[in-house]
This record gives structure tokens, sequence and C-alpha cells, in this order.
């Protein structure tokens, strides 16, 4: 069985013995039932993960003996910003976690034109979504967290963009053009509805390239993953 990994949002150094806070505590003691000399992982996003050896683990209380630093994060070399536009609850969760695991460095939650989600309960899921992207990285062994931004308009986010490479997912016969070699990527993917032609044609405004990620017609849930895992393939570590 592979050695646990837990994120600890707190200060970590080699030789040190420390008391975990409650969240991940819980997690080693009660959820994964490990014991006093059994070892596990952990890192605080900057980068980086520590082998430990639980000294304690109890309902009362973990503690570890923090060991050897390994530096590698594990991070793709290509960059991308992620405007997810905001989906139901399970296909948003859904999307999340595997975007992470593909190593996207940026997400943005869109608040699109044909947004299926009140703006009440957008409001209420960024803790929820912070917690996903956090389980991601433990699962798939990412050291550095993506940033998770507030949701903001779709034309907000076209406004922002910044990278050398500005795509947005459309359906039809768009070919990526590949050009140049690409080290950051600002990547637009719609919701369950698509685009309305105003966020289409701002985004041509704005000098986003409309791409088509295959001959089929993709849900909105799946569309993200199949457009990262190209622009990967293409400019990045696949």
């Amino acid at each position: 069985m592979a050695t646990p990994r837990l994120f600890v949002d707190i200060e970590l150094n080699a030789g040190e013995r420390l008391v975990l806070p409650k969240a991940p505590a819980h997690h080693i003691a009660t959820v994964l039932r490990k014991k006093a000399g059994d070892a596990v992982v952990l890192f605080n996003g900057e980068g980086g993960e520590y082998s430990c050896l639980l000294e304690q683990a109890d309902r009362k209380s973990v503690i570890v003996q923090v060991g050897e630093f390994n530096p590698d994060d594990r991070t793709p070399a290509l960059s991308i910003h992620l405007g997810m536009c905001i989906l139901k609850k399970d296909p948003m969760d859904a999307v999340l976690g595997r975007v992470v695991e593909l190593g996207v460095q940026e997400i943005t939650p869109i608040i699109s034109d044909h947004c299926a989600v009140s703006t009440k309960m957008i409001k209420s899921r960024h803790a929820h979504w912070q917690a996903i992207i956090v389980s991601s990285c433990e699962q798939c062994g990412l050291n550095k967290l993506p940033l998770l931004h507030q949701p903001i308009a779709t034309e907000s986010w076209l406004e922002q963009a910044t990278a050398e490479r500005k795509i947005i997912a459309l359906p039809g016969d768009r070919q990526l053009s590949t050009g140049d070699a690409a080290k950051t990527v600002s990547l637009l993917v719609g919701p369950e509805g698509g685009f309305s032609d105003q966020e289409i044609e701002l985004a041509s405004a704005r000098n986003f390239e409309p791409a088509t990620f295959g001959k089929r017609i993709l849900r909105a849930e799946t569309a993200p993953a199949v457009a990262i895992s190209v622009l990967h393939r293409t400019w990045g570590d696949f």
C-alpha cells in the first residue's frame, strides 16, 4: 500500500517534532487508522514534501517526526490557467479533481451567461472547491496547490488573460494551431449550455483562438480534461 500523502497548512522543517492540526490528525488516526511507527508524507503547498514517521496517532493527538525533504514538486512546465464555467455540484467537483491531476496551475470559476447555478450557491462553494483541490493533490503527487481564484464573469476573465496562447474550446471543426512552443496558456471551457454568442464575440475580440478537441460533442465535465491533455501533448510533458 502506498504511503499516505497529506496536505498540512503549516510550516514544515526537517528534524522537527510536530503536532498535526485537527483535520489531518483526524484523517490519519480515525480514517486511515494509522499507528505509531507508520510512515506518512506531508506537504504544505510550497513545493516539495517531507517523509515523516508517526510518534503518536490516536484520538487525543497525532505527533510526527519530520524527516527528509524531497524537493520534487511535479508541476508541469506548461502553465495552464483554466477558466472553468461553473457546472452543477457533482460535475463541477469531478472536473476540479481531474484538471488538478492533469496539472493546471490556476483555476478561475466562471459565471457564464448560461450558468445553471445560483449566485448564492456559487458563493458558498469556494471552500468546498479548495478542499477538492487539496484532496486531488494528495492523491496525484502534486506538491504545489493550483491557485483557485474567486468566481468572476466571463468578460472579466477574458479581459485579464495574459498568457502566450489564449484558447476557447468550441464545438465545430477548428483545429488547434500548434505554432511556436507555448509556456503559458489561458484556456476557457464552457458550461452545459455552451457559450452565448456575446461571449464568443468577446473572446474573439480578446484574441482567443477557437479550438475544437475531437470530432465528437463532449460533455461539459469531459471537455476540460480532454483539452488540457491535448495542450500537454502539444506543448507540455505528455
